[in-house]
């Protein structure tokens, strides 16, 4: 990696005089420790440099991103160098919701759910093909084929003709997006789903339920993404969640000093099966994890967790970090510890479901999940855009440390 930032010396000449005679002279160089690249990095908070008689934590990214003390006991939510001290009781540092903090995006199409409609019709969609009863595009229930009458499922119909489904959306060259759909029901044929209206990918027929996604690098500002029907003359597909999203990477790196290792928060955004987006802790057995949330009525999370459960020592420093990748895998999660790789056990619950981190309007809380608040001492909470490496993160470590040895 390309050094941005190189160390600064400091030269002193120290002369020592005795009767208007020089007696020695000492050359004295001081090396103070080289800066982390600020490549990627959305925000930063030094919290021991929080004062006392302040309610505000300095965003020291300089990106607007200032957070704000909570401390309901009163007085204890002190800064303590280095790190400032949560008391496992309420403490902790809330920040406004904003999108760099997340590591999904709302879906770019409109109703991606399905769960409006008029007159049979999925609002925000515009239909060719259909005619009639044969081919049709209506609305049914889950496990329900054409002929169903339940809600808040798509089902596309067609017995001797070409039907489909599309809206133009709004892209940036050069991002990476992914298309994901949930197919409850495959009766008969198949989908594909494409841009304009010839075909975008390879491969991208799908006649078998599940959750089938592509991530694609945008080369169109207002691609029509559509979903059509495919395989053969006829097609009685049900279907949800046609959606596409940002591909977003998101890194946190800090240091800790825990004086209980249980359920010690370092950072989290929202509250699972409310707006859960991720958090990054150790859990209830005193492991290191990492999790992201997607808030569907299965409430889906994927993750990693350091299969060993981490010692308490408020005198004892350790520096975490939990990369993401942006994807659906909890294998695109990896945590580390005193910039060594860790992570070795998935964290899952119905990780067939998940599609994307839906981006709600949840405060980010430094110190806290839910009812769970850190006790012990947090300092240099960085956020980062990007999927840090293993040399970013072991250059972070190593060019940090120095202020946390004892």
């Amino acid at each position: 990696m390309k050094r941005l930032f190189s160390p600064l010396l400091i030269f002193l000449v120290m002369t020592v005089t005795y009767a208007g005679s020089v007696v020695a002279r000492r050359h004295i160089f001081f090396k103070l420790p080289p800066q982390v690249s600020t490549v990627g990095m959305i925000a930063q908070y030094k919290l021991s440099g929080s004062p006392e008689t302040s309610s505000s934590v300095f965003d020291y990214r300089c990106g607007g991103k200032d957070g704000t003390l909570n401390d309901a006991t009163g007085g204890t939510l002190l800064p303590r160098y280095p790190g400032l001290e949560f008391d496992g009781t309420e403490d902790y540092i809330s920040i406004a919701d904003d999108s760099d903090f997340s590591n999904g995006s709302p879906s770019i199409l409109n109703n991606s759910g399905f769960g409006t409609w008029a007159s049979d019709d999925p609002t925000g969609w515009t239909e060719y093909g259909e005619s009639g009863t044969d081919p049709m595009v209506t609305e049914v229930g889950a496990g329900e084929d054409h002929t169903g009458a339940g809600s808040n499922f798509a089902c596309m119909y067609s017995t001797n003709a070409a039907i489909d489904v599309s809206q133009v959306v709004a892209l940036e060259i050069g991002k990476v997006y992914r298309v994901g759909i949930w197919i409850q029901t495959a009766t008969d044929g198949g989908v594909y789903i494409s841009e304009a209206r010839h075909a975008m990918y390879a491969d991208t027929t799908y006649t078998t339920t599940g959750r089938k996604t592509i991530t694609f690098t945008a080369t169109y500002t207002d691609a029509a993404i559509m979903l059509a029907h495919a395989e053969g003359t006829s097609c009685d597909i049900t279907f949800d969640d046609f959606h596409i999203v940002e591909v977003k990477p998101l890194s946190i790196s800090a240091w800790i000093a825990m004086q209980d290792a249980t359920s010690f928060t370092i950072a989290s955004k929202g509250i699972y099966q409310t707006d859960a987006e991720w958090f990054f802790s150790t859990d209830a057995a005193d492991k290191l994890c990492f999790r992201k949330f997607d808030e569907l009525a299965a409430s889906p999370y994927v993750g990693r967790t350091y299969d060993a459960a981490l010692t308490a020592s408020e005198d004892k420093w350790i520096h975490v970090t939990a990369t993401d990748d942006g994807g659906i895998a909890s294998t695109g999660v990896s945590l580390y510890i005193d910039g060594t790789a860790v992570d070795d056990a998935s964290q899952e619950q119905q990780e067939t479901r998940f599609l994307t981190v839906k981006n709600g309007t949840a405060q980010v809380w430094l110190g806290r999940y839910n009812t769970d608040y850190a006790d012990g001492l947090i300092d240099d909470v960085r956020f980062w855009n990007k999927e840090l490496s293993d040399v970013d993160v072991k250059n972070i470590y190593e060019r940090t440390r120095w202020r946390y040895s004892k």
